[in-house]
């Protein structure tokens, strides 16, 4: 299924939705990793390379990316053909423990098996005063609830995805360290919520952060 996506999976992200998303998403993400110029970074589960390209081009990083479709990273490596992209398991990672200054993985849990595996993989090739960040999509949310509508009246990717709580985010992080969190996309999937949206993340910072649609998780390897 993956691999038939491959070309038209960017196309979400030109919607005025998509758009309104991916602001709020790198937002988050962006306060609680703390990047810095030239950082090497791994991406597991890259796909077609829409967040390593904001990595690489946005925010200067020097990034390594990883998926199993070879459909998504043939779409990838179009795009960034300046990027190395590597076909292999989030289960067993290719690479040497400490390799890299960030391994992140942002809506990749919810299709992966054995969890606590792939994360124990991604800490693996953190080195020490590194960070491990991942960003899942929250259970308790209107873009998960019509996710699941839409999925049980045809199959699409999220027919067998796992959406997360946000107690369930930190019971699985809190084994590797403290963990830093911060829930955004607080707006709802509607054309009125993205016109109004940066009003709704404002609120939802201050009321629900633990709310929201994404749930970024973020831990500092000492």
């Amino acid at each position: 299924m993956w691999d038939e996506l491959a070309s038209r999976y960017e196309d979400w992200y030109e919607t005025p939705l998509g758009r309104a998303v991916d602001e709020a998403e790198r937002r988050a993400l962006l306060q609680l990793l703390e990047p810095k110029v030239g950082e090497r970074v791994l991406e597991v589960g890259c796909g077609t390379g829409h967040w390593t390209r904001w990595f690489r081009q946005g925010l200067g990083m020097r990034v390594v990316g990883l998926d199993l479709s070879e459909g998504m990273l043939a779409a990838a490596r179009g795009q960034l053909p300046e990027v190395p992209f590597v076909r292999g398991d989030a289960l067993v990672l290719p690479f040497r423990g400490g390799s890299f200054d960030v391994v992140v993985a942002v809506a990749v849990l919810e299709f992966v098996p054995k969890l606590e595996q792939v994360l124990d993989e991604m800490w693996r090739c953190v080195r020490p005063g590194g960070r491990m960040a991942v960003g899942v999509l929250h259970s308790r949310s209107q873009f998960a609830r019509r996710r699941r509508e839409e999925a049980r009246k045809s199959p699409t990717t999220f027919s067998e995805a796992h959406f997360f709580g946000y107690e369930e985010l930190l019971r699985l992080l809190k084994p590797y360290g403290p963990v830093r969190t911060q829930g955004c996309v607080h707006f709802p999937p509607s054309t009125w919520g993205v016109r109004t949206s940066w009003a709704f993340e404002l609120l939802g910072k201050l009321l629900r952060p633990r709310g929201g649609a994404f749930l970024v998780g973020v831990v500092f390897k000492t």
